[in-house]
């Protein structure tokens, strides 16, 4: 098999005649021998099981084309700017997905036909001050998504890029993360109206579980007329729900607008801040040390942040209950006096 005009999948280094390349018994991708045994393992383990296998590049079946290199990206066509070009940095598209992520590009090729490449992020490419390698030291798990988003950012000045669990679980995948001071305001924000006026809150649960109960003992009853009496009458007794709830949700999907817009770049900041403490206060074995243990993810803080959280919410409730009073009715009295 001729491997020449492809990359070794781990060092990005485009394969010569002579090399001494391995292939994975298992999908069939192609790196350097010394690559294989520093990284110890296929650098597309992750798809092993999935059915997936290596297929040549397109680009190595084709004929080589005059072709300018930029810093740090892809091997571009002559006469394209793909750097200055924010929309040609992007982490999807459909190619070999290296060890730190990648994107697609587009290029002219010299006959003028257009084509669609695929970069593999090195681990020496720079992110800002710091190389690929060392953000996916914070990063962990799932780096290959994150790395590339950040490059982006990097690259094109751009202050947001969706996260679409950061939409859905916020301030949960801020714990998970362990970004826990964005998790703590994430979630006041999203419980601060119902918890200021949970006395309205309490009647309402009161009022609407009463209603509840009474369809529940109707349809228990005897004549199947009764039953459908009850449960017609459930809209029309069923108390409106407080302003409190009401406006609540609105500020629950703020919330998570907010975080799925702002949630990478916040953690790019996150990864920069570690790194920056790593190199200023530890080095070698040390330093890797402190990025292992202050980065990457921790199911263990989510579960505990859960369970907080949902005592948080009932300890208030239970209160309001009790006491028939709140922090707004407290406020309101105070300056009422």
């Amino acid at each position: 098999m001729d491997y020449q005009n492809m990359t070794c999948q781990v060092c990005q280094k485009e394969f010569q005649k002579g090399d001494d390349i391995v292939v994975c018994p298992e999908c069939g991708t192609p790196v350097h021998r010394e690559c294989w045994k520093q990284l110890g393992h296929c650098v597309n383990e992750y798809r092993h099981g999935t059915g997936w296998s290596f297929e040549i590049p397109s680009a190595a079946k084709e004929p080589e084309v005059e072709t300018v290199k930029t810093e740090s990206g892809p091997a571009l066509d002559e006469g394209s700017d793909v750097e200055s070009d924010p929309n040609s940095f992007t982490p999807y598209g459909n190619g070999q997905m290296g060890q730190y992520g990648g994107y697609a590009y587009r290029s002219v090729g010299a006959d003028g036909q257009m084509r669609q490449g695929w970069h593999n992020i090195g681990a020496d490419e720079p992110i800002g001050d710091f190389t690929a390698k060392d953000y996916a030291s914070v990063v962990q798990k799932n780096s290959q998504s994150y790395i590339p988003k950040f490059m982006r950012m990097s690259k094109t000045g751009a202050k947001n890029s969706w996260n679409w669990a950061a939409f859905f679980f916020a301030p949960f995948w801020f714990v998970y993360r362990k970004m826990y001071g964005w998790a703590v305001l994430a979630l006041v924000l999203s419980i601060i109206v119902p918890c200021c006026f949970a006395s309205k809150v309490v009647n309402y649960a009161k009022q609407a579980n009463s209603v509840y109960s009474s369809v529940l003992m109707a349809q228990s009853g005897e004549t199947q007329e009764e039953a459908e009496k009850a449960a017609n009458s459930v809209q029309s007794d069923m108390p409106d729900p407080p302003m409190a709830l009401q406006v609540n949700e609105y500020v629950i999907f703020a919330v998570q607008i907010l975080a799925g817009i702002f949630a990478n770049v916040l953690y790019k900041r996150h990864c920069e801040k570690l790194l920056i403490r790593a190199k200023q206060s530890a080095g070698g074995a040390e330093r890797e040390k402190f990025l292992r243990q202050r980065g990457g993810t921790s199911g263990l803080a989510l579960v505990l942040f859960m369970f907080l959280s949902y005592a948080l919410v009932e300890c208030v409730l239970n209160i309001a209950l009790k006491t028939n009073s709140d922090l707004a009715t407290v406020v309101w009295r105070l300056f009422h006096k």
